[in-house]
């Protein structure tokens, strides 16, 4: 469990520092539950632009 939380982590920092190459954006929107940590990854890399989060569900199964 504690491998795939790494993962998860390197993964979002992967996805952080690809964001930081258009820096240049007004600001970030995020649209997906997997990339919970990527506005604290993208504030420790110095972004300081907005970033709207929109947390969405899945419909549940009929």
């Amino acid at each position: 469990m504690e491998d795939d939380y790494d993962s998860y982590r390197r993964i979002n920092d992967f996805v952080a520092r690809a964001a930081f190459d258009v820096r240049d954006r007004d600001a970030f929107w995020v649209h997906d539950y997997h990339l919970l940590p990527l506005g604290a990854d993208l504030h420790d890399l110095g972004i300081e632009r907005p970033t709207g989060f929109f947390l969405h569900t899945p419909w549940p199964a009929t």
